[in-house]
């Protein structure tokens, strides 16, 4: 069982895709490599064929016969490409009292001139979240 955030960019910037196509984003969220330890190689096609079965299930029936190009992105490619550790792409852990404004403050509380930026600082997770964050924490220390 899992849970899906689908995004379909092309509806607001067609240029997203090439012209006729579609470009659609999903994001299933899934434990570090601390939390599960299993073969991520193994289970990455396993987990995607599931997923694209689920939206082929909800949405888009004849998703398989549609795909022109894919990727995939699993702990362990976070953990080699980007230095995420553990492979977690969500900072800590991805549960509420981790999420939006439980999250660390982009100015430390007790020590001046400490500032926190990236996934695991308000607002959150994913690229609108860091780049929140960096516009936040940058806002903060031009203020001083």
């Amino acid at each position: 069982d899992f849970s899906l955030y689908l995004h379909h960019p092309t509806v607001t910037d067609p240029t997203m895709a090439p012209e006729g196509h579609s470009t659609f984003y999903a994001l299933a969220p899934v434990p570090h490599m601390g939390k599960f330890v299993g073969d991520w190689d193994a289970l990455k096609p396993v987990m995607e064929k599931r997923i694209l079965d689920e939206v082929g299930k909800r949405l888009i029936p004849d998703i398989h016969d549609r795909i022109v190009t894919k990727f995939s992105y699993a702990p362990t490619d976070f953990g080699r490409d980007l230095s995420a550790h553990l492979g977690s792409a969500f900072s800590l852990e991805p549960v509420l009292t981790q999420s939006a404004y439980f999250r660390a403050h982009n100015r430390d509380d007790a020590i001046p001139n400490l500032y926190f930026v990236g996934a695991g600082t308000h607002p959150g997770a994913g690229i609108p979240g860091v780049v929140g964050s960096a516009k936040a924490t940058a806002k903060l220390m031009l203020e001083g």
